[in-house]
């Protein structure tokens, strides 16, 4: 059965009824790139290439974070859970109120850290002609993780302000053996840079720093299992392991929006769809009828859609139908020139000026030409959100997304936008949906045609075709909706 212009969703019965009570609702709910199916939802192949401004911006901002981290942790005695939540990611420069006594700490961390050998290694980075990938990245930030740490506590001890108990933490006097840190990611710098610039060449080298972290995070496990790591302290696991280790994928978070999926397939005569996502066949399959074009296909959803003088304010938007992109590479994303969350004088203070270097040529892109950088800027998250592995291939998805650079969705309840009854053109009942659920769905459907005045609403079965072994829809032609009732 092909529907020109309509979008079949796989829904359990749960779902639609008892569950969340989406048919009676008319809701449609968006799932965040963690509840969905692929490993790699969501994942960018995020590159970092750039001059000396925004590389040593970047150990700025990632010691300023780990400062507030300390901080926040130490505050509590190191007696409580610190996660995420109370990393700044998006500033974590000091705001203008801070005190004297901060405002100094933190320009002594930042002395301390940036040592002559620190300065050559950030000068090493932002003289390669090649890109930096995220495995190698993370490689030079969890083995400078210790060194930084140091720093910062001894920093504290010396302005006289206690971070931690005496042992907690490395102390000031192996800075040698951790400054060593710089020779190592120096010696890692000039192996990549020397490898052949070839497609081979370049996933080996991806390949030899993902062995180096799955080395590095053996160790650990095998330190903390050892107790020779003691975690039992809480938050010091994520100060010290999670952090320096996330750090980096962390980073993504600051480039584009968060983002939500509504996914739909253009075909659902298919057993293994119908078993993976209909609830092993015993569930339905929604059909909607498309708005726009036969090029661009949308559906108009009601929910938050902009922000005014009082507050979020909600009403109808059209989203496009966007076809799945099946591939094994990530969407490629240019670090340092996609900075789209931003405001301009947060995102020149954090990553585009310098006061000894000055202003950083990787600003130019999105300067000189706004218009062109804002294009690629949305088709690279576009891309992005709507790429999943080739092993899924065969299920030709297409999604709506949701997202917004000025509402935060991350409350489940706000994902969940109605669509207009018209809009739904028929029901698929599974080939083992309960008669009892299809009544219940049949119900539902009536009241809402009923009071719309619809007759043309269709619903279909899934069956085995005799004639092909394959999964068909037929069309339960007799059911219909009269005067009084279905017949």
């Amino acid at each position: 059965m092909t529907l020109t212009k309509h979008f079949h969703r796989f829904r359990s019965v749960d779902a639609l009824l008892d569950g969340r009570h989406e048919l009676e609702n008319q809701e449609i709910f968006f799932a965040s790139p963690g509840q969905l199916n692929d490993p790699r939802e969501g994942v960018r192949d995020v590159f970092w290439l750039g001059d000396r401004v925004v590389w040593k911006n970047l150990h700025r901002h990632y010691l300023k974070c780990l400062t507030r981290l300390v901080q926040i942790w130490c505050a509590g005695g190191g007696q409580h859970e610190v996660d995420w939540r109370h990393v700044p990611l998006f500033d974590p420069i000091l705001p203008a109120g801070a005190t004297t006594e901060f405002v100094d700490l933190d320009a002594k961390i930042e002395t301390a850290f940036f040592t002559p050998e620190a300065e050559a290694y950030v000068s090493a980075l932002a003289a390669r002609t090649s890109p930096v990938g995220r495995e190698e990245l993370r490689s030079h930030i969890q083995g400078l993780n210790p060194f930084a740490i140091a720093t910062i506590v001894a920093c504290h001890e010396k302005s006289g302000i206690a971070v931690m108990k005496p042992g907690a933490v490395p102390t000031a006097e192996k800075f040698e053996l951790f400054a060593s840190c710089f020779k190592t990611s120096m010696e890692l710098i000039r192996h990549a840079e020397s490898a052949p610039k070839t497609p081979e060449a370049q996933r080996a080298l991806s390949a030899l720093f993902q062995a180096t972290a799955s080395v590095r995070s053996q160790m650990t496990f095998i330190n903390q299992y050892n107790s020779a790591l003691d975690v039992s302290m809480p938050g010091k696991s994520f100060v010290f392991v999670e952090f320096p280790a996330g750090y980096v994928d962390k980073l993504d978070s600051i480039l584009h929006p968060a983002w939500y999926a509504a996914c739909f397939m253009t075909n659902s005569e298919d057993a293994a769809l119908w078993a993976y996502y209909g609830d092993n066949h015993k569930g339905a399959c929604l059909i909607f009828k498309a708005d726009g074009s036969e090029e661009r296909p949308t559906l108009g959803l009601h929910g938050l859609s902009g922000v005014g003088s009082d507050g979020p304010r909600a009403g109808y938007r059209s989203h496009e139908f966007l076809p799945i992109n099946y591939s094994n590479d990530g969407a490629k994303v240019d670090f340092f020139r996609s900075f789209g969350l931003m405001p301009i004088p947060t995102l020149n203070r954090v990553w585009y000026f310098d006061l000894v270097d000055g202003w950083s040529s990787c600003s130019r892109d999105m300067h000189d030409d706004i218009d062109a950088w804002r294009g690629r800027y949305w088709k690279t998250f576009e891309l992005g959100a709507t790429t999943k592995m080739e092993d899924w291939k065969a299920e030709g998805e297409h999604r709506l997304l949701l997202h917004s650079n000025l509402i935060d969705f991350s409350d489940p309840s706000t994902r969940k936008l109605k669509y207009d009854f018209r809009s739904l053109a028929g029901i698929v009942f599974g080939h083992k949906t309960p008669a009892t659920d299809r009544i219940r769905i049949g119900r539902i459907i009536e009241a809402k045609c009923r009071a719309s005045g619809r007759t043309d609403f269709k619903f279909y079965e899934a069956a085995v075709s005799s004639a092909t072994g394959k999964i068909v829809h037929n069309e339960l032609s007799l059911f219909k909706f009269g005067s009084a009732t279905a017949t």
